[in-house]
């Protein structure tokens, strides 16, 4: 009885140390696909708009305290951005799309390359390229960016 009772307590433990599953089916995973390739989207769209350094931080995780690495806090990363906004003039009109990998039902990782031009105020032209990675988690029922890092490599001017 007693060997019964241990294999069955063995089984019983065991089992409960399984990590838990997190299947996804297909038409959940593109649900969670297509939100953040959403929020992604309109956070890119707001901050090549340079309208509302509030809207593009509005995204931020609660917990993360700021994403974007390099910076310590949404302060230093509202101020970088306004000084920023301030030289530059962006094209709105780039193309970009978002490959994003659902990790779990409440983690995605986006990433996206996109090329773009931007104009200071004495009419200096650059063009860029910009690598984004992004790592987004399900809070209160809204994705928010955890974390962040971009690459921009600056292209050669025309006929240089």
């Amino acid at each position: 009885m007693r060997r019964i009772v241990f294999a069955a307590f063995a089984l019983t433990v065991s089992a409960a140390c399984q990590p838990a599953t997190t299947d996804l089916t297909e038409a959940q995973r593109a649900e969670i696909v297509t939100a953040v390739s959403q929020v992604a989207t309109d956070n890119w769209r707001a901050w090549l708009a340079q309208e509302d350094v509030d809207e593009v931080l509005s995204v931020s995780s609660d917990w993360a305290g700021t994403p974007w690495s390099g910076t310590s806090s949404l302060d230093q990363m509202r101020n970088d951005m306004a000084l920023h906004w301030d030289r530059w003039d962006y094209d709105q009109d780039v193309e970009y799309s978002w490959d994003v990998k659902v990790l779990a039902p409440n983690v995605a990782a986006a990433k996206m390359t996109t090329d773009y031009v931007r104009t200071d105020a004495s009419g200096t032209v650059q063009q860029w390229t910009v690598n984004w990675a992004t790592v987004w988690v399900l809070e209160d029922g809204a994705w928010k960016m955890l974390l962040a890092k971009n690459d921009w490599i600056e292209k050669e001017p025309a006929g240089g």
